[in-house]
């Protein structure tokens, strides 16, 4: 077994006044089981004309998230039955940070590959915005 730590910056400016955007990525661990051991997520949020700093935490009008495991095809995990009719969820399918985080895992073990994606909405008439994210993953590889 061996620990690495995987990280990806990117980026988008401008995300127009009232526009949205998706970037998508993978942690590929082809043919592999890895164990994700922690997870960091930071963004910063500016004016795209004047670089101007935004609060994350205190903007009511841009939406942010981390979506961790967001592939249909590649679930990765899928215990829960007998869900009511009518609560719509999508079990399985990951999970949402909706803010910078740094988690820690016992155990979260994924197969092959773990989707994500970060999606940003702008809901500010007057103000194009940019953003740089920063995730950083710990992986044990298991086999």
């Amino acid at each position: 077994m061996s620990t690495k730590v995987y990280t990806i910056l990117g980026g988008k400016s401008p995300v127009n006044a009232g526009a949205n955007y998706t970037a998508n990525f993978s942690l590929n661990n082809n043919n592999r089981t890895c164990n994700i051991k922690s997870l960091f997520f930071d963004v910063r949020l500016y004016n795209a004309n004047t670089f101007e700093l935004y609060p994350v935490n205190r903007n009511n009008f841009i939406h942010l998230r981390l979506n961790v495991g967001t592939n249909a095809l590649t679930k990765i995990g899928n215990v829960f039955e007998n869900v009511t009719a009518g609560f719509t969820i999508m079990t399985g399918q990951g999970f949402s940070l909706y803010k910078p985080s740094f988690l820690l895992f016992d155990s979260f073990f994924i197969r092959n590959v773990l989707p994500c994606n970060v999606y940003v909405e702008n809901h500010d008439a007057a103000i194009n915005i940019g953003f740089e994210v920063t995730v950083v993953m710990e992986v044990e590889e298991i086999e």
